[in-house]
């Protein structure tokens, strides 16, 4: 049986690290609740452009645009959002596994990657995979500025057929226990909606279609409408996407702090319990020391 003296040792140990898992489980709460509501104001607004894109090809029907028209893909690019710190569960290690095989399913030399995140940045130095550009910070406000160069870096890289494809790999949030990973293709727009998301009023989203899927006249024309459609509609595409990943990974922290928050908490019981029954095994045998002592 340990000592008195190692018993306690372990019980001030355990109790550090269950101080530290409790303020880190806070923290994560907090940041989590800021990123939900950071999720919620973007998403109708990447809607409302991606629904503006599709209407007006479908209100055209001889409207032609780069971005609305799949073509042979010999040249790609994918975005890759990950995760800045550690402790938060498997959430990067699912991300890089799952970023990797499909970046895999092409030759490097066909395709571009952009890395944000510095976990993901990290794991794809670590695998000797080229990036074309690194962005470690996750902080929305540091990050405005770099996204929108960079979506019309890429709209134009497309534009110019330089880039065939435009894909995004993100961990999208839609509860503190569901946080799927995804990959999204940005360009050319699908055809399918998998895309849109609900919004948080569906009857004023129905309201938001019906203005419009109504009748336009184009001013300037068509095309030089879409050419700044598409910079924004993507710009805020890779927005929603890194507050997605942001609020996941938040999330993923919240649950990995609680659940070591909870074995710290029962480990500590289990320690007490232990140095209260050491503490009455040596007071019985010190008894039976002084009995035996007086009896002889």
């Amino acid at each position: 049986m340990a000592s008195l003296r190692d018993i306690r040792q372990k019980i001030k140990s355990v109790k550090t690290i269950y101080q530290i898992t409790n303020a880190m489980r806070m923290m994560s709460t907090a940041k989590l609740s800021r990123a939900i509501e950071s999720v919620n104001r973007t998403k109708p607004y990447v809607n409302i452009l991606l629904t503006l894109a599709r209407d007006i090809k479908s209100m055209i029907p001889d409207f032609h645009h780069p971005a609305l028209e799949e073509r042979e893909v010999n040249k790609s690019t994918t975005i890759i959002i990950g995760g800045e710190r550690g402790l938060c569960g498997g959430f990067n290690q699912d991300l890089n596994k799952f970023a990797l095989n499909q970046i895999q399913k092409i030759e490097l030399d066909k395709q571009q990657i952009y890395v944000i995140g510095q976990k993901a940045i990290r794991f794809f130095e670590y695998s000797n995979i080229p990036m074309a550009k690194e962005y470690p910070s996750m902080n929305v406000k540091e990050l405005e500025s770099e996204l929108f160069s960079l979506s019309k870096e890429l709209y134009d890289k497309f534009k110019n057929n330089e880039t065939d494809k435009v894909s995004i790999i993100y961990t999208s949030y839609i509860s503190s226990i569901n946080h799927p990973i995804l990959c999204n293709q940005l360009l050319p727009i699908p055809k399918n909606s998998d895309l849109l998301e609900k919004s948080a009023d569906d009857s004023e989203e129905n309201q938001e279609e019906s203005i419009l899927n109504a009748s336009f006249d184009f001013y300037p024309s068509p095309d030089e409408i879409f050419d700044q459609i598409l910079p924004r509609y993507m710009y805020n595409s890779l927005l929603k996407a890194v507050i997605e990943s942001v609020a996941a990974e938040q999330s993923s922290r919240m649950m990995a702090m609680t659940s070591a928050t909870d074995r710290a908490n029962e480990k500590l019981d289990s320690l007490k319990l232990e140095l209260n029954r050491s503490r009455q095994a040596q007071i019985t045998q010190e008894l039976n020391e002084v009995i035996a002592g007086s009896q002889t």
